[in-house]
């Protein structure tokens, strides 16, 4: 599986250089791997929307942090820093962690490209993430959710939404022929349906209806998660956890 995702990050990089339209190509050089850190304070914000947007590399997205963002971001070309913005205006804070336009391609195949980011706890958040090629790792279960949405490419990614969450709210996942692994909670209610896709679910322990998977919290619930997931042509893993 690994070599088939290195495979579809080539490939994803390759659809990024047309998609950038230069009339003459470069290569840029693999360099020394080097650390950017950034800090994004809450600045008074109430609420926040949180863009994501990495085209091929690993992400790492958890809670845990003691402003609004503390992120670690690890590349070996320079021209790849991420481009990190933050606005706030009436209350609602907007935050966007962008990779850039791909311009040229390395000739090396030994690209690095890792992002850490954590997110605060308390404020609540609005996620929409948008992934390419590679590996995710979404720890969503101590961040304040109001919605995510996640528009998956190719590659592997786990998304563990298994916090004590004070609200109800709706999640779309989205794209994507990799596979994808779903983590929820049997005390928080959950209704997952799937449309589209050519590939195969795995649900042990829920309910199933057609298209349609209940968890047994989901009837009697305070608190649900509504969850579409739709297109893609690869494996869905529904797991719950105690």
């Amino acid at each position: 599986m690994r070599k088939l995702v290195r495979r579809l990050v080539a490939a994803v990089l390759l659809a990024l250089l047309a998609g950038a339209g230069c009339r003459s190509v470069g290569f840029s050089e693999v360099g020394a791997t080097q650390t950017l850190e950034e800090t994004v304070d809450l600045q008074g914000a109430e609420v926040v929307a949180v863009t994501i947007a990495m085209g091929a590399g690993e992400l790492s997205l958890s809670g845990g942090a003691d402003s609004l963002m503390d992120a670690s971001f690890t590349y070996n070309i320079e021209d790849w820093a991420p481009e990190v913005s933050y606005s706030v205006s009436d209350g609602q804070g907007d935050l966007v962690v962008r990779q850039p336009e791909a311009e040229t391609l390395p000739e090396a195949a030994n690209v690095e490209y890792e992002w850490d980011i954590r997110l605060g706890e308390d404020v609540p958040m609005a996620l929409d993430i948008s992934l390419g090629a590679g590996t995710s790792n979404l720890d969503l279960s101590q961040i304040n959710l109001r919605s995510l949405r996640v528009r998956g490419g190719a590659g592997e990614s786990i998304i563990i939404l298994t916090g004590d969450y004070e609200e109800s709210f709706d999640v779309s996942i989205s794209g994507g022929v990799g596979e994808v692994t779903l983590l929820l909670s049997n005390d928080v209610g959950a209704r997952v349906t799937v449309r589209g896709g050519l590939g195969s679910v795995e649900a042990a322990g829920f309910n199933q209806d057609g298209s349609v998977y209940t968890n047994d919290a989901y009837e009697t619930a305070d608190v649900s998660l509504n969850i579409i997931i739709e297109g893609g042509v690869g494996q869905i893993n529904l797991q719950l956890v105690e």
